[in-house]
């Protein structure tokens, strides 16, 4: 959970830096500001291919959205194919963040990246092909 005046820090150093890593629970999460600091970019690995991403993760990536019902906030999984990887993205407004709605909504990123990690390896387990000797 982050205090006010840490808040402000990271605010400041968005506004020096283009990115900026923090931990939060299980994740690294990556925040980048742009369009002249007015947006927020939290991203976070949720899946990591080796040199290959199987059709069935692709598939369960392409899905809908899973958590809505709960969700009070706007994800979007990217497949990045250079690095065989999937981050989750939220996207957001710097003027609307406070201290607390800030925490919230880093909670809950960091729950759905958790969730989206658990979901995305039991489709990877489910292509191995097994061989026999």
């Amino acid at each position: 959970m982050l205090l006010e005046k840490d808040l402000k820090q990271l605010f400041s150093q968005l506004s020096h830096e283009d990115v900026v890593q923090i931990p939060c629970g299980n994740n690294e999460l990556t925040l980048s500001s742009f369009n002249h600091g007015s947006k927020i970019l939290l991203s976070t690995p949720v899946y990591f291919g080796g040199n290959f991403i199987p059709s069935s993760v692709r598939k369960c990536a392409s899905l809908k959205h899973p958590f809505k019902e709960w969700s009070d906030i706007q994800t979007m999984l990217h497949i990045d194919e250079n690095k065989f990887e999937i981050s989750l993205r939220y996207l957001g407004d710097i003027e609307t963040l406070n201290t607390r709605n800030f925490n919230e909504v880093l909670e809950e990123f960091s729950g759905i990246a958790d969730r989206w990690r658990l979901i995305l390896d039991e489709h990877d387990r489910n292509d191995l092909v097994y061989v026999r000797k």
